[in-house]
């Protein structure tokens, strides 16, 4: 007998496709052109943005009313990008198909948010997104290794190799452990390894609050592997402490060999570790373009250059301080909201609050750009789906369902 929570997955799908093949083509793209073969990224991005085209078909098919919002916030949008300010749509058409900030946002960012205000099964959607994630896991590992350890050439951009896989490193290590898949579990923390050795330091700090706040609060783990990890880190931080003169001096010799090629390293020996790489210039500059009417979207992108390296900087500044301040209360209040709510709670909601916290408050605050990568909004839309749409907390999965039906029909 089967028996599904909905009767189609559409939706799941649909985000899936969008969030994690530009990440998949990425890394796929880093190996290709390790060899200096051509990529696949035409055809994976018309796979994306063909799939996204039926997404919002498919959503205004649906047309449920609490689908309406998302309607609003799309509209919104596309004002704050057209009208607000001549510099936004400037800005926003420019760039390649793969790199222009329209296609990106309204083909590969916003329908991921927008299918997260249908209802959805976050079971069924957690799975997707842990199988896609095992083949990123692999072929952030495989890129990594053969570039900087086999051919002994740079990654082409640290910075995009490290944050495009780190969401997706965070989801296989918690749902390894999780169903406790060894084999998984070790390709999950050698992709750890990849993105400190990258040389990223915000994706360095995001995935090690993650890994922290999963360690000392996450529920179901038991005492004694709390116990074991944190020896295994106090003795890890020891023998670190205690060695730290020849380490050093080992890595000096094989950078210095040109046997090594990471910027993690290069930055530790420098003394550089701890420098804000010019990020508070930037931000300084984006305030000081900042207003109380709104400068569009892409504001911060106009005034700098670049974009501000801080969601909140971001947000005041291409909203400005009459809309920019609620919207951020609304962003804290759902994290807060959520954290209150599933911190306690022993199922895959637990994760996707702290991977949601991690990102948003790490990440975000850091570098890269709502507008730019998928993870933000994303994630925000799951929060709402959790706690205002499927917040009857019925997205156990499909054998628990099976197990209650036939002890029904049994009785």
């Amino acid at each position: 007998m089967r028996c599904y929570s909905y009767k189609k997955h559409y939706a799941e799908l649909f985000i899936s496709i969008i969030g994690i093949f530009p990440t998949i083509n990425y890394y796929l793209a880093e190996f290709l052109t390790s060899f200096e073969l051509p990529t696949l990224s035409f055809w994976f991005y018309l796979i994306i943005y063909g799939t996204s085209a039926v997404s919002y078909i498919y959503i205004f098919f649906r047309m449920e009313i609490k689908s309406l919002l998302a309607v609003l916030i799309a509209g919104i949008i596309f004002i704050f990008t057209f009208i607000v300010s001549p510099d936004s749509y400037r800005i926003a058409l420019g760039g390649e198909i793969s790199a222009n900030y329209f296609a990106v946002f309204w083909f590969a960012v916003f329908p991921p948010f927008f299918l997260t205000l249908t209802k959805i099964d976050l079971s069924y959607l957690t799975e997707l997104f842990y199988r896609f994630g095992i083949v990123v896991v692999i072929l952030m590992t495989v890129s990594y290794a053969v570039r900087i350890f086999f051919i002994h050439i740079p990654l082409t951009n640290y910075m995009s190799f490290a944050y495009q896989g780190l969401f997706f490193v965070m989801l296989c290590v918690y749902v390894s452990v999780k169903k406790r898949k060894p084999i998984r579990f070790m390709l999950s923390s050698a992709a750890c390894v990849c993105i400190i050795l990258a040389g990223c330091r915000g994706a360095a700090l995001t995935l090690s609050v993650f890994l922290a706040i999963v360690i000392l609060t996450a529920p179901g783990m038991k005492k004694g592997i709390h116990y074991v990890v944190n020896l295994l880190i106090i003795n890890l931080g020891l023998i670190i402490f205690v060695y730290a003169e020849p380490i050093i001096s080992y890595f000096s010799y094989l950078w210095t060999a040109g046997e090594v090629k990471s910027r993690t390293l290069a930055m530790l020996l420098s003394g550089e570790i701890f420098s804000d790489s010019g990020r508070g210039d930037i931000q300084r500059k984006v305030i000081a373009e900042s207003g109380l009417l709104p400068n569009g979207l892409y504001g911060d992108f106009a005034a700098s250059g670049v974009y501000s390296h801080n969601w909140i900087v971001e947000i005041l500044c291409n909203f400005g301080y009459l809309i920019g301040p609620i919207i951020i209360f609304i962003i804290l209040f759902i994290l807060i909201k959520s954290t209150v709510i599933y911190r306690r709670e022993n199922s895959f909601r637990f994760f996707w609050t702290v991977s949601a916290v991690s990102m948003v408050l790490v990440k975000y605050m850091v570098s890269s750009s709502p507008l730019i990568t998928f993870e933000f909004m994303f994630l925000t839309g799951l929060l709402v789906n959790m706690l205002y749409i499927n917040n009857k907390r019925d997205s156990i999965s499909g054998r628990y369902i099976i197990r209650i039906i036939s002890v029904r029909n049994a009785k």
